[in-house]
């Protein structure tokens, strides 16, 4: 079970990302429904974390313009466990989308200092 807060009209949760060298590196991360893909960290966090790019992706931007990225290989700690996962390396804030809580549950409480809590379903 993952514990998080609701603040300032977003889910927060606290992930453990993991380095190479094994060094963990907690951030604060928001879910967005919207976002279908695993994860987004900014490109500094990337950098952090000498995380591997596996390829580069592209998406349009709100307006229609399309943008490459880089797609880089993460290792979250997630239910005490290593877990790879594929992060967007775009933006400043680091995200978790549907794809990465694809097979639990999310549950949030919608007011200010809520809970948020995610479960692997049965």
């Amino acid at each position: 079970m993952t514990l998080g807060h609701f603040t300032s009209y977003v889910p927060v949760i606290r992930l453990a990302l993991l380095t190479p060298a094994g060094e963990r590196r907690d951030v604060d991360a928001i879910i967005d429904t919207g976002f279908d893909g695993s994860l987004a960290l900014p490109p500094g966090l990337i950098a952090e974390l000498q995380a591997p790019r596996l390829r580069t992706g592209r998406a349009a931007l709100v307006d229609g313009r399309p943008v490459d990225f880089d797609i880089c290989q993460v290792v979250v700690v997630w239910s005490n466990a290593p877990r790879l996962a594929e992060a967007n390396v775009v933006g400043e804030i680091p995200i978790v989308g549907m794809e990465f809580l694809y097979g639990h549950d999310l549950h949030v409480e919608i007011v200010e200092g809520g809970r948020v809590v995610i479960e692997a379903r049965p």
